[in-house]
């Protein structure tokens, strides 16, 4: 009798399981990174879309700058003065006049840093809590009034814009005049380093009411828009409000957002007569505006929610577009500063104090006003790699184009600040909030500010060093120059800086890391 069969059960044993399990897994994980990479181009396009819009706009802002005609006042004549070689001998002059070009050169570096301010502190001033990166023009305060006209009080003089607009002119022998004139002349065009009306986005965004910006001294006392304009009908309760978001500035705002929220009052929320390319309503996207240290000012952001960098002439900053701070191999073309097409600003005569070899009064008190004419890498180039083909002087003609920069994904910028300051290879950021419209930074009296100091003030180091967009240590004293110079290759700082910047995202450098679009 045949016995019944037992019919088998199929199944998967353990090790087909862990074998399916792990296939499953490796699916999974191609999935996710394939993900995670959608992801992150989605947040490299959309930070590089944002930043290609707001080029856009600067680009028409800084055409229509550039078409507008200048005045040259005897301030730019000064500066642009060259030095006596035979001063001392006789009576010999200390200036020789100063060529018109180059004065016109001058001329325009101070209108454009007026009307296009990059960067602000806040200080400590009853009436003006904002300052552009502004330095007082030295020398002795007008206080002489023309007939229905108000001197600015004295305090605020050397601030006036532009440059010696509200100070004495101290005429000297060679032609050369220091200040503006003996009798006290309208309030200018700005203060404390950007005109009224690059001021009134700021301010607007403050709470001042239309007299607090509307570039007119409604007060009479010689001064517009002061904090004082701001408040000047307001009720009570609305004077309080104003004030409470003054302190709420104070208290909150850190300097790592200060470019972006100047950016964001130069396109949106400005009342220049040129206009603003952008409304509010354009930008009510969160991942594109924000105000990430509730200091009251919004700013552009990008897709990590870091507030992007705008730098108005970044000279030392090394792109696809512009040489910055690297080395000519062999003799390249020298590249041309587009605000000095005539090269007026490294004319030796005027550049160069021969007999001290050292860079000459005049043009420090440029460098110290707007922007460096140091090439960093002088003199530790091989002959024939210095911009200017030798190593006798540290100068080039600079070419810049303004930069507008994400820190990316790692959210490390490589562009070095004054404030924060890098600490064991990480951002600590501090308020630049004791500098007082009082503090002069050059104790010497009328005459070029002397740059071989070293207690730099915090406007200082914004322009000689954050300005400049570059791998800077802020930490390390002043150079050969009275200038901070580059950190030397192979430094801790430099390494932290050129790792940061491996997937920074530019209008000058269009691509992320990997190729990424």
């Amino acid at each position: 009798m045949r016995r019944p069969t037992r019919r088998r059960w199929s199944g998967f044993t353990l090790l087909e399981l862990l074998v399916v399990v792990l296939i499953i897994g490796i699916i999974l994980t191609f999935i996710l990174v394939a993900a995670q990479d959608a992801v992150r181009a989605a947040e490299y396009r959309q930070t590089q879309a944002l930043i290609t819009k707001l080029e856009a706009a600067l680009n028409d802002r800084l055409e229509a700058l550039l078409a507008t005609s200048v005045d040259i006042n005897p301030a730019h004549q000064f500066v642009a003065s060259v030095q006596n070689p035979l001063f001392g001998q006789g009576n010999q002059p200390p200036f020789l006049p100063g060529g018109g070009a180059r004065a016109m050169v001058i001329a325009r570096f101070d209108y454009i840093k007026a009307e296009l301010p990059d960067v602000f502190l806040v200080q400590s001033d009853p009436l003006y809590p904002i300052n552009f990166a502004g330095l007082p023009y030295p020398g002795t305060p007008i206080t002489q009034a023309a007939p229905g006209i108000v001197a600015p009080p004295p305090g605020y003089a050397p601030f006036i814009l532009p440059l010696g607009n509200a100070i004495q002119n101290a005429q000297q022998s060679g032609g050369s005049s220091f200040g503006a004139g003996n009798i006290a002349v309208p309030s200018g065009s700005g203060i404390f380093g950007a005109s009224y009306a690059a001021a009134s986005g700021i301010y607007a965004q403050l709470g001042y009411l239309p007299t607090g910006y509307d570039g007119a001294d409604n007060n009479g006392n010689g001064l517009i828009d002061e904090l004082a304009e701001g408040i000047l009908s307001a009720s009570q309760q609305q004077q309080q409000q104003i004030l409470a978001n003054i302190q709420a500035l104070a208290a909150h705002h850190t300097h790592k957002t200060a470019r972006a929220e100047m950016l964001y009052a130069l396109l949106v929320s400005g009342r220049s007569p040129l206009g603003t390319p952008f409304r509010p309503e354009d930008f009510n996207n969160p991942r594109e505006v924000r105000d990430t240290d509730g200091d009251g000012l919004l700013e552009f952001v990008d897709a990590w929610g870091e507030p992007l960098q705008f730098y108005r002439w970044p000279i030392h900053f090394h792109s696809d577009i512009q040489k910055g701070s690297a080395p000519y191999q062999g003799f390249e073309a020298r590249q041309q500063n587009s605000l000095d097409t005539n090269q007026q600003l490294i004319a030796p005569a005027w550049f160069w104090n021969l007999s001290a070899g050292r860079v000459s009064n005049n043009a420090a008190m440029f460098q110290q006003f707007f922007t460096s004419l140091v090439d960093p890498n002088w003199p530790n180039t091989a002959f024939g790699q210095a911009w200017d083909r030798g190593n006798y002087y540290p100068r080039r003609a600079f070419f810049s184009r303004f930069l507008i920069a994400s820190s990316g994904p790692d959210k490390l910028l490589g562009i070095a600040r004054s404030d924060p300051y890098w600490v064991a290879g990480r951002e600590t950021d501090t308020n630049y909030s004791l500098y007082n419209a009082s503090t002069q930074d050059d104790g010497t009296g009328p005459g070029p500010p002397d740059m071989s100091q070293t207690g730099l003030t915090p406007i200082h180091q914004i322009i000689l060093i954050e300005n400049e967009a570059t791998g800077y240590d802020p930490n390390r004293p002043a150079g050969p120059f009275g200038l901070f110079q580059a950190e030397p290759q192979g430094t801790a700082a430099t390494a932290f800086l050129q790792a940061s910047a491996q997937d920074d995202i530019t209008n000058q450098q269009v691509k992320g890391p990997g190729g990424l679009p």
